[in-house]
């Protein structure tokens, strides 16, 4: 059986014009969940697409709904689990992490690492996940700009540190192994026009950036919505 998580960011990682980053997502456990949600998801879009001023739209992105709708879809994944991490960006080692694009992108790869982790963790320990089982960790992202080494570099440290472990001396952390039977690690990215649970996830992301600039993220903290905040 199979994990797929699927994820967007929300914000922008600018600390000069902007205070908050979010990555955020759900972790989807096997393909037969993943087919229930997607069709879900597509009905109620479907229904929403009724009113006038969504007919037209590519895409219902989170940006555009109305409050109320962006919250029925994602009441969608109400019993999904849940992720989001938070950063900061005016907190950050400014001179070090933005530096250039390429510290930027280690920076922005070490976050999503570390948030999938602390996920995983959580799902371990309240019995969700059990480590000992062999899988393939699919990940699907919403598309944006990555050179395709950079992108099988992800995967492939993704792959290392939760098989085998590691220890990040950029940041000075120890990552032990999570899942020594780890099959293999593959992210793709999606278009989310064509993806339901990568726009799913573009629910989240932006749910949670959101309630972090109207001081509400207490409201959305719950055992299937795991959130940690960066630096």
């Amino acid at each position: 059986m199979n994990i797929y998580v699927f994820s967007d960011e929300s914000g922008i990682f600018d600390y000069k014009h902007h205070e908050w980053f979010v990555y955020a997502g759900i972790v989807v456990i096997g393909k037969q969940e993943m087919d229930m949600l997607s069709r879900k998801f597509l009905a109620l879009e479907k229904k929403l697409r009724q009113k006038t001023k969504y007919r037209k739209m590519s895409e219902l992105k989170a940006k555009y709904l109305d409050e109320k709708d962006k919250k029925k879809l994602l009441g969608v994944f109400c019993e999904t689990y849940k992720f989001a991490i938070a950063i900061k960006l005016n907190h950050l080692d400014l001179k070090r992490v933005f530096h250039n694009q390429k510290s930027k992108q280690n920076y922005m790869d070490f976050a999503y690492r570390f948030i999938l982790r602390k996920a995983f963790e959580h799902m371990i320990g309240r019995g969700s996940l059990f480590p000992d089982e062999a899988f393939d960790l699919i990940i699907n992202e919403d598309n944006h700009h990555i050179a395709e080494c950079d992108l099988q570099q992800k995967s492939d440290t993704i792959y290392k540190e939760f098989k085998e472990g590691t220890f990040r001396t950029t940041f000075g952390v120890l990552f032990p192994p999570l899942f020594e039977n780890l099959r293999k690690v593959e992210i793709t990215l999606r278009d989310s026009v064509n993806s339901a649970l990568v726009r799913g996830a573009d629910i989240v992301a932006n749910t949670v950036y959101t309630s972090l600039l109207k001081n509400e993220l207490d409201v959305l903290e719950n055992d299937d919505f795991y959130i940690e905040f960066l630096p």
